[in-house]
């Protein structure tokens, strides 16, 4: 689990930098030396030559070992968290397995629960495959039952080990045009029932704003 960003408008702190001089990580407790944030602060002055700036925090994990003193520190940190979940247990563990080939769902569960107690936001990242196209609904509602704010959606593609590259398939287009349809209609019926606390989905909230962007100039 490492901090995927540190931001402050357009600037962005190399994650090596954070890795090299900032985080004193104790194998198996994980304790994090909050000291660090005040020499972070130094040396991005000094690379970015400016004097007032924000830190942002943001964490990516598969949820399977998140546990309270994980909470503890994302708190002090005001940092956004993201578990990686691929939806309910039957997309999830078809990829998503231990070492002896155990599905993690179970964990990732408890994890959802741990945030939601400690007061984060629930974001989640979701690989799709060829198997979650048949399943938009199950996906959606998944998430929503689990008090999800924000899911990020992410297409197998050519990178890492994957040896399922998704869009290589040419039917795959007209799939993943259906899924994405019906999560639309879904995401629509939430915002109508939920206003402003429905689950948003960033391809679908980016998609809108661009096209009410884009409405607002053509009509300036």
């Amino acid at each position: 689990m490492l901090p995927v960003s540190l931001n402050h408008g357009v600037l962005c702190l190399n994650q090596r930098l954070i890795v090299r001089n900032q985080f004193k990580a104790v194998e198996k407790r994980r304790v994090v030396d909050l000291q660090a944030t005040g020499i972070i602060e130094t040396e991005a002055k000094a690379v970015f030559g400016v004097d007032e700036f924000s830190l942002k925090f943001a964490f990516q994990t598969n949820g399977v070992r998140l546990d309270q003193e994980w909470c503890n520190l994302f708190k002090r940190l005001k940092a956004t968290v993201g578990i990686s979940c691929d939806g309910p247990a039957f997309l999830h563990d078809r990829y998503r397995v231990d070492w002896a080939g155990r599905g993690s769902h179970r964990d990732v569960v408890k994890a959802f629960r741990m945030v939601r107690e400690n007061g984060l936001g629930l974001h989640v990242l979701a690989t799709v495959t060829s198997e979650t196209l048949d399943h938009p609904d199950e996906l959606f509602h998944f998430f929503k039952d689990q008090g999800v704010e924000h899911v990020g959606l992410n297409f197998v593609d050519r990178t890492g080990s994957n040896e399922q590259v998704l869009l290589d398939d040419p039917q795959a287009y007209e799939r993943a045009y259906q899924f994405m349809a019906r999560l639309f209609d879904l995401y629509l019926e939430d915002g109508r029932l939920r206003g402003e606390k429905c689950m948003q989905i960033r391809e679908l909230s980016s998609a809108m704003s661009a096209l009410i962007s884009y409405g607002g100039a053509v009509a300036g």
